[in-house]
């Protein structure tokens, strides 16, 4: 039912729908300027029964916050020409890993161009820009994001140069003298001038995309390893792998792991200190054992329903939970369960969409009101087949300040944070729970909030 109301009528529905509400802004090009999400009641613990787990992908159960912060890191050396300047600092975890992580990537890249604008040298932007176009048009894979960037160069003038890699595109490689010949179709001289804010974050989002989009091709076609001298070597082994305790989760909540759940004790233990750096209390071991068993038994004759949800588009995710599910084959080889527990599970395992009961992403929504907006997990929600009467009994994880707001706003009960070292410094006050040591700690000592 649609009806216009006074603004008295309007207020009066609001104080109906709740005491509290968080305040989301919308794109530019939205109307209106922002939304008003009741937050709704904080459920009783523990939990009755659990209906659904809804989880963010980058950061919470893939370690794929680390590739995005390199590209846009990568994105600002391009720019302001720091591409070779060993000298540079890079991007600051404290000031800037709170603004980049969580958001939509436009969000993230406008942080960025306002926080670096005097030191964006207009001819590196315009440079790089065409390196990207000219690299979507042959190598890119995802139709959707080749077309953006063409559309964005015909929009600064680039219609020669579009014109000719209409032609061009269907090449599986391209030369260096073919590039430069390219090139010269859209000429940059040093007194090219620099564009509005707007265009110059939509051409650095085609920077940071082209980065983006050219390592998961190499993780696609198993060259990722090449990669990893770029990552910090205090982080992760490689670009893409499970957060600690993702694949005992999932097999656990689906009733994988029969009357073996608590042989998983000790590297769920081992796990959650790691990730917590030793700041979770370590629980008594037989009777986290006793615990694991009796949930396995719980979801074994009621497995739960599971959703992935991201703001990274289809094409991105495809790639991202390919990969996280190769790497939980692996480790769940080495689990400590007999043979035929781990035969199930790796079939169950055997890819992304054989195992979530839904799989939520920016691409769902037209990358048009991605997190804190309620939108991918209200998505996500209606796929599962979860009616809102059972909302109070969803457990929702996210790492970020966003995606927690998004859980809440969607009506989840039970929102929990699992920070890891890039957004322990998000405000994360959204949350119903802060698990410092992430999943493991939800289920040793929280007991899923059902016990």
């Amino acid at each position: 039912m649609s009806i216009i109301l006074t603004q008295k009528k309007a207020i009066q529905k609001l104080k109906q729908s709740g005491t509290e509400f968080y305040y989301v802004q919308n794109p530019d090009f939205i109307y209106p300027p922002f939304e008003l999400y009741p937050i709704p009641p904080k459920p009783h613990y523990p939990l009755p029964t659990l209906h659904g787990i809804v989880m963010d992908m980058d950061g919470t159960t893939t370690s794929t916050e680390v590739l995005c912060i390199h590209a846009l890191e990568y994105m600002v050396r391009l720019i302001t020409g720091n591409e070779k300047n060993a000298s540079w600092p890079g991007l600051n975890p404290i000031t800037d890993y709170p603004h980049i992580i969580g958001n939509s990537t436009t969000r993230h890249v406008e942080y960025l161009i306002k926080r670096n604008m005097k030191d964006i040298s207009s001819v590196k932007l315009y440079e790089h820009f065409l390196d990207a176009v000219i690299w979507n048009a042959i190598y890119g894979k995802d139709e959707t994001r080749k077309n953006e960037v063409l559309t964005n160069l015909r929009q600064i003038g680039g219609n020669a140069l579009y014109q000719k890699l209409q032609s061009v595109k269907k090449q599986k490689k391209i030369s260096t003298s073919e590039i430069r010949t390219l090139k010269q179709l859209f000429p940059i001289t040093d007194t090219i001038q620099m564009p509005g804010f707007n265009t110059v974050v939509r051409l650095a989002i085609d920077i940071y995309y082209q980065r983006y989009h050219y390592i998961l091709q190499q993780i696609d076609n198993g060259k990722g390893a090449s990669l990893t001298h770029l990552l910090p070597p205090e982080l992760h082994k490689r670009f893409i792998e499970p957060m600690e305790g993702i694949g005992e989760f999932l097999a656990l909540t689906k009733g994988l792991l029969k009357n073996e759940a608590g042989n998983l004790t000790n590297g769920l233990i081992q796990k959650m200190q790691k990730k917590s750096g030793g700041k979770c209390s370590v629980p008594d071991r037989r009777k986290s054992a006793a615990l694991l068993n009796r949930f396995s038994k719980r979801f074994t004759l009621h497995p739960v329903k599971v959703a992935v949800v991201t703001s990274s588009i289809r094409y991105e995710a495809e790639i991202v939970l390919k990969e996280v599910f190769n790497n939980l084959r692996e480790d769940v080889k080495l689990w400590q369960v007999s043979d035929n527990i781990i035969s199930d599970t790796l079939q169950t395992f055997s890819s992304p969409e054989h195992y979530y009961d839904a799989i939520v992403t920016a691409s769902d929504s037209h990358e048009i009101r991605l997190k804190p907006h309620r939108d991918l997990y209200s998505i996500a929600l209606h796929q599962m087949g979860i009616p809102k009467e059972q909302f109070s009994g969803i457990i929702g994880f996210e790492d970020s300040e966003s995606g927690n707001i998004a859980i809440k706003a969607a009506g989840i009960g039970t929102a929990v944070a699992v920070p890891f070292a890039q957004t322990a410094n998000h405000n994360l006050e959204a949350a119903d729970f802060i698990a410092v040591g992430g999943i493991p700690e939800v289920i040793l000592n929280h007991k899923l909030f059902l016990e």
